[in-house]
């Protein structure tokens, strides 16, 4: 099943795929995001509109929810190519996002938690009960083997990173897993 239409409740009927840099969809320059090339907004209300996403899943107990896995992704960018960050995400069909955050450089693991805008299929998560890192795509481009994402460490630091799908590991009989 696709991923827009298990989620059709919450986004809009034509796909949005969010693209970061300069000329694209979303940019950083000095202090203020760029939208589509012609929206200028401060950095720090950029930051607090997508905290506000992310934010905005509803409490659900999760085992009363209908979930679809999005994948699991390493968390990359061109300085640091060998990756020590991965994400393992799912979706809901009201567009809450779900999953586990893994660095094995401090070999910790949490949670994850956030939401789908669904006037523009913005996907922002962050670490269950924490602020930051604060991380945002599109739904749809988590479809992809590449996905372009914001990462906000903090409320002034902020790095344009990819998420690059991972196989799936393959099990006991070389078939790959579901």
């Amino acid at each position: 099943m696709a991923v827009g239409s298990f989620v059709t409740a919450v986004l809009t009927p034509n796909p949005v795929y969010y693209t970061y840099g300069p000329g694209e969809t979303v940019y950083i320059e000095g202090d203020t995001i760029i939208l589509n090339n012609d929206q200028q907004v401060p950095v720090q209300t950029y930051v607090e509109q997508t905290a506000t996403i992310a934010d905005s899943a509803p409490e659900v107990d999760p085992e009363q929810v209908e979930w679809m896995p999005l994948g699991v992704f390493a968390l990359v960018d061109d300085e640091d190519p060998d990756p020590t960050q991965v994400v393992q995400l799912t979706v809901s069909k009201e567009g809450i996002l779900a999953g586990m955050y893994q660095n094995t450089t401090t070999d910790t693991t949490v949670p994850l938690e956030g939401m789908v805008e669904p006037e523009t299929g913005k996907a922002v998560f962050k670490p269950a009960e924490k602020d930051y890192p604060l991380v945002e795509t599109g739904l749809y481009n988590l479809i992809e083997d590449n996905a372009q994402a914001l990462v906000f460490y903090d409320a002034d630091t902020v790095q344009e990173k990819t998420l690059v799908r991972l196989d799936q590991p393959e099990d006991e009989e070389g078939v790959e897993g579901q």
